[in-house]
């Protein structure tokens, strides 16, 4: 059982606010970089033309990629939630207005992008008394105002948590690990650590989403063994209730396995992890082969950049001697 105080959620709130701060400080940092990569002096002129372009077109992609697979999820998420048969708390009926029917679906999709627990955008739900099975309790204990839900397990608890996350987690931990590898080869392209500070927030959020996606299919793993062992001791008891949550459970968090399957997610996670890492250190090295092989164009930039560094240590010179 889950004991929820005011206390607990708002260190859930809390921590949700931190998570979506690292995930925008990614996002707007990407940005700026891209802005740089063709604005800033020093790496216009040091970073060829082509490492260029191909940075602002893979940050482009991604992110409409991440965004695309955000509109599928949320369409999947509201499909459900509106459903009367599976959950039917989201009111979508035709006297609501298309602006609050607009504004609830652009929520959905901001709190899926940025990767928000269940307990804290649902608290409406996992907190109403009118439950099915669920065990639940809301009582005063010292004069505080508590309640108690509960699951079968540790790992039901985080899993229903973070439903429908682990695709999504996975999908953008990929392409993250792509732009902020590419980042770091522009970095060492550019011979200036100045840079450095925009990719940090994208080396932040590819370790949060690496370490918040492993945890995950660990409970997922632990949530499953669970389901098979429950389901191999029920298989003589069909029409049982507990069989009927069994199967509610898994068609909610595994749709796609069979019962006597077993889970290869965490295999998946290193493979696409070392992927996402491995093809932008090679795409980097092609380019800087590709640039090496152009000598009279790479020195020619070296050349302006060196200008460039003189003239701006000459500024800085005659500022000094004014003071």
């Amino acid at each position: 059982a889950r004991l929820i105080t005011l206390n607990w959620w708002y260190q859930q709130l809390f921590l949700s606010l931190t998570l979506a701060a690292v995930s925008m400080a990614n996002f707007f940092s990407n940005i700026i970089f891209s802005l740089n990569l063709f604005t800033e002096a020093h790496l216009r002129l040091t970073v060829p033309l082509a490492t260029r372009v191909v940075f602002v077109v893979l940050f482009v992609v991604t992110e409409f990629s991440i965004l695309l697979k955000c509109r599928n999820e949320v369409n999947k998420e509201w499909n459900r939630k509106s459903d009367p048969t599976k959950v039917g708390d989201l009111i979508v009926g035709p006297h609501l207005n298309s602006v609050d029917k607009a504004t609830a679906w652009v929520a959905m999709f901001c709190f899926k992008f940025i990767h928000l627990d269940s307990i804290v955008k649902d608290i409406i739900i996992w907190l109403h008394p009118w439950k099915s099975v669920q065990p639940y309790g809301a009582f005063k204990a010292d004069g505080h105002r508590c309640y108690l839900v509960g699951w079968a397990s540790e790992y039901m608890f985080r899993c229903e948590n973070k439903q429908g996350q682990e695709e999504l987690l996975s999908h953008h931990l990929f392409l993250v690990g792509v732009i902020c590898t590419f980042k770091v080869n522009v970095i060492i392209e550019s011979a200036s650590w100045s840079p450095l500070i925009l990719a940090i927030p994208s080396v932040v959020n590819f370790f949060v989403i690496a370490f918040k996606q492993w945890a995950l299919l660990n409970d997922r793993v632990k949530h499953w063994e669970w389901l098979c062992y429950q389901h191999r001791l029920r298989q003589d008891f069909v029409t049982d209730e507990n069989q009927k949550a069994l199967e509610k459970q898994k068609s909610m968090h595994f749709p796609g396995v069979d019962w006597r399957s077993q889970l290869q997610e965490r295999r998946m996670f290193i493979f696409r992890t070392s992927m996402a890492l491995f093809i932008p250190v090679l795409l980097g090295i092609a380019m800087h082969i590709y640039d090496s092989l152009q000598p009279e164009e790479r020195a020619a930039r070296l050349e302006a950049s060196a200008q460039c560094f003189n003239v701006t240590i000459a500024a800085l010179d005659r500022s000094h001697k004014r003071r």
